[in-house]
């Protein structure tokens, strides 16, 4: 008698478990999240430039696109208003950075400036970023955008840069 009442309960469960994770599976097919690739990390302006800084750079240095000011910099340690400062850098971005191919060491930042740059809040933030820069000690290299680069000129003004002799940190390239 105990046998058969009880015979039902293993088949009943598994029933119920495989009911609950088929439902389950359907839920997490049904959520979509919104999210799209997004075509390419580069303008086509910055991909030109990209070739341009390739060149410029030899195998001297390993180039990243769009990188967070927040990965380059950090606000130091004990600083009046720590979370406000983060917060200036946390979303800005820089379009090229240099490193050391052995160490992956920042060793030079690179901003393309396009015409937007002459708006006023653009000049602002440059403005911050170049302080930024300055005070953490990276140089950053500016280039307007042109239709053709001199190679040679922008490999000159790394070099000037990256240079330990350099007492500037804020580069201008025409």
């Amino acid at each position: 008698m105990i046998f058969a009442t009880t015979d039902w309960l293993v088949p009943a469960l598994v029933v119920i478990v495989v009911v609950a994770l088929l439902c389950l599976n359907w839920l997490k097919k049904s959520v979509q999240y919104p999210y799209e690739k997004i075509s390419s990390l580069a303008t086509k302006t910055e991909l030109k430039f990209f070739h341009v800084l390739k060149n410029a750079a030899s195998d001297r240095f390993v180039i990243f696109g769009k990188v967070r000011i927040a990965d380059l910099l950090k606000v130091r340690s004990g600083s009046k208003n720590r979370m406000s400062w983060q917060n200036k850098i946390n979303c800005k971005h820089i379009d090229f950075v240099f490193c050391d191919p052995e160490t992956l060491e920042i060793i030079v930042a690179i901003e393309l400036d396009d015409p937007s740059h002459e708006k006023e809040d653009r000049i602002k933030r440059d403005k911050f970023v170049n302080k930024a820069f300055e005070d953490a000690k990276l140089p950053i290299l500016r280039v307007k955008t042109k239709k053709d680069y001199d190679v040679k000129a922008i490999s000159k003004a790394i070099d000037l840069a990256v240079s330990p002799k350099s007492r500037n940190w804020v580069y201008n390239v025409d």
